[in-house]
């Protein structure tokens, strides 16, 4: 059985003063089986950071989603999303992102597992799957505050590559 290591790949984006428009991993190696992005973050008001690949607009569609309250319904989203809680002061949402195969000649699939928080008014655990409709590699990553919305200030993101050796 092969024995899977993680990577992290080139430097984590802590979000300083400010906040930023958009968090980008370009230049992602084509050496690893997966890839992974962590994240702890908050996006002003908004209630998603959108995710685009390859620097472009995708054709990514929610497949099912699994709610805080056990309900499962699916929905399509261009682009897709990582679930934040904007309703909150200083409350950060916990995510990852896990794509499967980001080198194949296929369509590539992928995962989103959040988990967002507003005090005791509203609490959402939501786990997505998606899939992006490209033959081409992985090699960009690109996360936007929804309706313009600025990633806040101590929002945090890291990649990795997950490797079988």
């Amino acid at each position: 059985m092969a024995n899977p290591t993680m990577t992290l790949i080139g430097t984590p984006v802590i979000v300083g003063s400010g906040g930023l428009t958009t968090v980008n991993f370009t230049s992602i190696p084509n050496t690893y089986t997966d890839l992974i992005i962590k994240a702890s973050a908050r996006a002003g008001s908004a209630n998603w950071i959108n995710i685009s690949i390859n620097g472009g607009s995708t054709t990514t569609n929610l497949l099912h989603l699994l709610d805080y309250n056990g309900t499962i319904y699916s929905q399509t989203y261009t682009p897709a999303r990582l679930t934040v809680n904007g309703t909150t002061s200083n409350t950060f949402s916990n995510s990852e992102l896990y794509f499967t195969n980001y080198t194949s000649s296929n369509n590539k699939s992928f995962s989103a597992d959040n988990s967002a928080e507003a005090n005791s008014t509203n609490v959402e655990l939501q786990i997505g799957a998606y899939s992006w409709n490209s033959t081409s590699p992985i090699t960009s990553i690109t996360l936007t505050g929804d309706s313009g919305q600025t990633i806040e200030q101590y929002s945090t993101f890291y990649l990795y590559g997950i490797r079988n050796s």
